[in-house]
């Protein structure tokens, strides 16, 4: 069937499907509609919703995708897959002229498995095999194209091998974070006397600021700006109980810019100044980290 819409040229083609049983629909996937775009630079799509989930798949050129909610748009290249949540609304389009293939989908477990790679904040996403998902893809398309006898199970099992790929490349990425949030940790902990400012820990994380500090927080339980101070307050109270260095002397070995900011911190967080802390009979009470 030909599509018709804004910026979708002649040779588009569009299938509208339907899953064999109704009593299918309570355990498997199935597809709402199926489509393979050639799209020119004024292609838009803008919704309120269209109760599914959209996944597409760039095969040339490139198409953008807008967060309504928040802002912000993302590019997605050749190659290059992008999962939406059409409950809600959604913008996606190209500005250079595209050819897409696509695929809006349902399940009772759709949600669960949108929820799983939600947390990654983005929606142009990387599956663990791109091309494994791609071929899924084409072959669901196939199906209606090339009218292939299917059963609703193995239309299910092609969307199921669809989304399990972006679930191994989620659980994936969210290891390699994990690895590179630990190496900033490490970092900090062998530099405490330097700036250690945010953006440079982000860059050393090859993460943005607002991503680093998200993930930070998530895998340590604070911030990095809390870690920072706290992992300094641990090495101040040790040097203020076991050497003679000055109170000054102290806040500059463990990386404050001057006495009055590291007393000032110290109080707040400890409860007494650096000296009582020192004149105390107390022993040295490390803070958990």
């Amino acid at each position: 069937m030909r599509p018709y819409g804004q910026g979708i040229l002649k040779n588009s083609k569009i299938y509208f499907c339907s899953l064999g049983s109704d009593e299918h629909r309570s355990f498997l996937f199935w597809p709402l509609c199926v489509g393979h775009y050639y799209c020119d630079g004024d292609y838009i799509v803008k919704r309120q919703n269209y109760n599914s989930f959209l996944v597409l798949y760039v095969i040339r050129g490139s198409l953008y995708v807008e967060n309504l909610q928040h802002g912000g748009r993302s590019i997605v290249e050749p190659g290059g897959f992008a999962i939406l949540d059409c409950y809600k609304p959604h913008c996606y389009g190209s500005t250079t002229g595209c050819e897409i293939l696509w695929a809006h989908f349902d399940g009772p477990e759709a949600r669960h498995y949108y929820d799983f790679m939600k947390p990654r904040g983005r929606t142009a996403l990387l599956p663990a095999d791109p091309e494994t998902s791609y071929r899924y893809l084409m072959r669901l398309y196939d199906v209606y194209d090339k009218n292939k006898p299917a059963s609703d199970a193995l239309i299910s099992k092609y969307i199921i091998g669809i989304l399990t790929e972006f679930m191994i490349g989620v659980s994936d990425s969210s290891q390699s974070i994990a690895s590179k949030l630990e190496h900033v940790r490490a970092y900090i902990d062998d530099n405490l006397t330097e700036s250690l400012a945010l953006e440079e820990l982000a860059d050393l994380a090859g993460l943005s600021v607002f991503y680093f500090s998200r993930q930070f927080k998530k895998q340590f339980g604070c911030t990095p700006h809390d870690y920072v101070v706290r992992s300094r307050l641990n090495m101040a109270r040790f040097y203020l109980k076991t050497s003679p260095m000055s109170v000054k002397e102290v806040a500059f070995r463990c990386g404050f810019e001057d006495e009055c900011n590291f007393c000032t911190c110290f109080k707040k967080r400890s409860g007494c100044t650096p000296a009582q802390f020192r004149a105390s009979a107390e022993p040295i009470q490390i803070e958990d980290l």
